[in-house]
């Protein structure tokens, strides 16, 4: 998908276009820029929105006070206090399109836990996991609790609950099929400080992106949960947002702003 996309790129204060491989499409000119989703980007130029299109070429005038990016076709916008949608190409659009089919499949949904089993302890918790174990060359699984009290223990769906002891977070990944993802106690790592999620679709209002923040040392980096973790950048961010189209607009200094895509590549030069 950001194979497709134009990124906006931010220098001296003007906002202008890169492609997917950092070749410049359209030069800073813009006092505001943002991805080109549903093939239209939105711009301001001289105080008012307009768009672009794929190619960079601006399809739609800047005439608007207010515009939202598009989706599923349209885009709201105002003029001298009037509102109304717009389809791609810039005409009123009464209809309105909820998109379906596979926009869930990145979402995470807490559920009951699977090869874990939770009991309180007074004001804490202790966990039991499943472990397995070869005896006379068959595979049995058996249950293990740990003697570490927790806090909090979190479900976040896919198997993946967050453990969280003085103030600090581990993820835990586990369930019937793959136990043990650690040997004891001591192998549980709690280096996040926090976690920060984010809405699966506008559509679906049950789950999380599986991309999603994690902060070490006061600063923010993004992490996906599948089969297993996996860093995507690391926490070098002042704020972060979210990530669900594929690209997110990060705060990489104090008032310094660019894009990061789902695969760590970032289009903004920090010098």
């Amino acid at each position: 998908m950001l194979k497709h996309l134009l990124i906006p790129f931010e220098q001296q204060g003007k906002w202008g276009f890169v492609n997917y491989n950092d070749s410049i499409i359209v030069s800073p000119i813009f006092e505001e820029a943002y991805p080109t989703f549903n093939h239209r980007g939105r711009i301001k130029q001289n105080g008012k929105y307009g768009f672009i299109n794929e190619n960079g070429k601006i399809v739609i005038k800047p005439k608007y006070d207010t515009a939202t990016d598009f989706k599923n076709g349209a885009a709201q916008v105002s003029r001298r206090g009037k509102s109304k949608r717009i389809n791609i190409f810039g005409k009123k659009n009464a209809t309105y399109l909820a998109g379906c089919g596979g926009i869930f499949r990145n979402c995470l949904s807490p559920r009951r836990f699977y090869g874990i089993d939770t009991f309180k302890v007074k004001e804490k918790y202790r966990i039991t996991v499943m472990r397995s174990k070869k005896t006379n060359g068959k595979l049995t699984y058996y249950s293990d609790t740990l003697n570490t009290l927790f806090d909090q223990v979190t479900s976040i769906g896919r198997q993946y609950v967050i453990l969280e002891k003085n103030k600090k977070k581990a993820l835990l990944f586990e369930y019937r099929g793959a136990p043990a993802t650690y040997l004891n106690d001591d192998s549980l790592n709690f280096e996040y400080e926090a976690f920060q999620f984010f809405p699966c679709h506008e559509f679906y209002q049950f789950g999380s992106d599986n991309i999603f923040g994690f902060k070490k040392n006061g600063k923010w980096g993004y992490i996906k949960l599948f089969y297993r973790p996996k860093i995507i950048t690391k926490a070098t961010y002042l704020s972060i947002s979210s990530m669900k189209r594929g690209l997110a607009l990060v705060e990489y200094k104090s008032g310094k702003f660019g894009y990061v895509s789902s695969t760590g590549k970032e289009y903004f030069n920090r010098d």
